[in-house]
């Protein structure tokens, strides 16, 4: 038989043999055909290669704006979802036609730019890096900057933390205006994740300064936010409101929707610790509709979840339930793993009001997980000591005490005072179960002390509620621990201007 299929002895077309479609399809006989092409032949068939898919995707698209611009986000095109097959054309070919190296930059960019719509953070933090290596300052610094957002937004602190710090330094020593604020912001933003809130509060401030002389109203919103939610954690609560209804403020005025819906959403959450539920509700609402029509999922699955805890303290249990789910499925689906922690959180909060404490249980130890795994030390503390408040419920003191023992110093070292007050009364309540009725008095007081400091009235009157009812069983009046009347904290911070 000759080398020509059957179908070719009757005029038809000569159908690919196995031999050749095996010699096609093996990956080392591919790689071995292609070292045997000389370096300027493939060179020129990887151009090829990009012009002829440059063509089936209505051709080149234009050149993204600077990184260093106000809005340097390229619109959308084509290409995009072959952005990082094109890089790699544009740079085999470049080999020998220097003028590929601005169609790398290109597509290099757009690469970065769609992995990161589509959550793909390997694939994101890996174009950046690459383009980074490309460009020079001071937009080396801010695609190491995106780079390291990418790895944070991805679960990937560790990551993020050298890229930030690499970041910051090459911006200190070229640029002194936007980009440099814009870089103090992200490494602030990872501090205060990790729960070292002195150096984030300091990064926020510094960042401030430098985008109120420069007149960014957008990015001054945005960082009015992130200050904001360090006052909250810290117990500076009417501070932080006070920052929340500025950001909000510019944010409409000068249109930034974005802003609006983040400030929005803040403020759903200081509502929520100062036990102001259903405007926490309202809020909230306002904040997802916004973020939904934005298609901002991320931020979407966050305002969801301050949803679904107002709603759970409403009583409106069903509504929290599958505004919590929502929630979980955005942070999954966009690579948000330190946000799944807080939604297993939110979902225990609701197994124990249901009384399926097994399940509360389950899902505050995968929450713990996740924490630990995500260096989240603020939420490991708070997951801790939830545990605590589950297993004293459960008549598991030793448990308890062991928990709550382990979750104070986190608490303190992470600056979650209102927390850390919420749960210093129930180690006391623990502490008057286990006939300590002596012992319970100091952490009571702290607890009180902090709950009243963190301007949360509501939390104030369940707590003493409660330590009013574990009297009886203890053989006490119920007025044995006074209530908040007697605990007004002298060392409450004053307001910060």
């Amino acid at each position: 038989m000759s080398g020509r299929g059957q179908g070719a002895d009757r005029g038809e077309p000569d159908p690919v043999n196995s031999e050749s479609a095996y010699l096609f399809r093996h990956a080392l006989l591919r790689e071995a055909a292609y070292q045997l092409q000389l370096p300027g032949e493939r060179a020129g068939l990887h151009a090829r290669a990009l012009a002829a898919i440059e063509r089936i995707c209505g051709g080149r698209p234009p050149e993204p704006p600077s990184l260093a611009a106000e809005k340097p986000d390229a619109p959308p095109h084509p290409s995009d979802a072959f952005a990082a097959e094109l890089a790699a054309h544009a740079r085999a070919a470049g080999a020998v036609d220097p003028a590929m190296q601005a169609v790398l930059r290109c597509y290099l960019r757009r690469a970065a730019e769609h992995a990161g719509r589509h959550f793909q953070t390997a694939a994101c933090i890996e174009a950046w890096r690459q383009l980074a290596g490309l460009l020079d300052r001071p937009e080396r610094g801010e695609a190491l900057r995106r780079a390291a957002a990418a790895a944070s937004e991805g679960g990937l602190p560790w990551t993020a933390e050298p890229l930030l710090r690499e970041a910051l330094a090459l911006q200190r020593a070229e640029c002194p205006g936007r980009l440099l604020a814009l870089a103090i912001r992200s490494l602030a933003i990872h501090e205060a994740g990790a729960g070292r809130v002195g150096p984030a509060e300091e990064g926020f401030r510094e960042c401030l300064d430098l985008q109120r002389g420069a007149g960014t109203t957008g990015e001054t919103c945005v960082t009015l936010g992130n200050l904001a939610i360090i006052f909250r954690k810290t117990g500076r609560v009417r501070e932080a409101e006070q920052l929340l209804e500025e950001s909000l403020r510019l944010a409409r005025e000068a249109g930034e929707r974005k802003a609006e819906a983040a400030a929005l959403a803040n403020l759903g959450a200081v509502y929520l610790s100062t036990g102001r539920d259903d405007d926490a509700r309202r809020v909230s609402q306002e904040a997802s509709r916004l973020f939904r029509s934005l298609g901002d999922d991320r931020s979407l699955g966050i305002s969801m979840g301050n949803l679904s805890l107002a709603l759970l303290h409403l009583g409106r249990a069903e509504e929290a339930r599958q505004a919590n789910n929502e929630a979980a499925s955005l942070g999954r689906r966009t690579g948000n793993r330190r946000f799944e922690g807080m939604a297993l959180g939110n979902a225990a909060s609701a197994f124990r009001l249901a009384g399926e404490l097994g399940k509360a249980e389950q899902a505050l130890n995968d929450a713990l997980v996740i924490h630990v795994e995500q260096g989240n030390r603020g939420s490991e503390g708070i997951t801790r000591a939830a545990l605590a408040d589950l297993w004293a419920a459960t008549g598991r003191f030793s448990e308890a005490e062991r928990a709550y023992l382990e979750a104070f110093p986190i608490l303190v070292e992470t600056g979650e005072r209102r927390f850390e007050g919420i749960h210093r009364c129930g180690f006391a309540r623990l502490l008057l179960q286990t006939g300590r009725a002596g012992e319970a008095r100091a952490p009571w007081s702290k607890g009180l002390s902090l709950l009243v400091a963190s301007g949360d009235a509501n939390r104030v009157e369940v707590e003493t509620r409660a330590m009013r009812e574990s009297c009886a069983p203890a053989g006490l009046p119920p007025d044995e621990f006074t209530g908040p009347e007697t605990h007004r904290d002298p060392a409450a911070p004053a307001p910060v201007r």
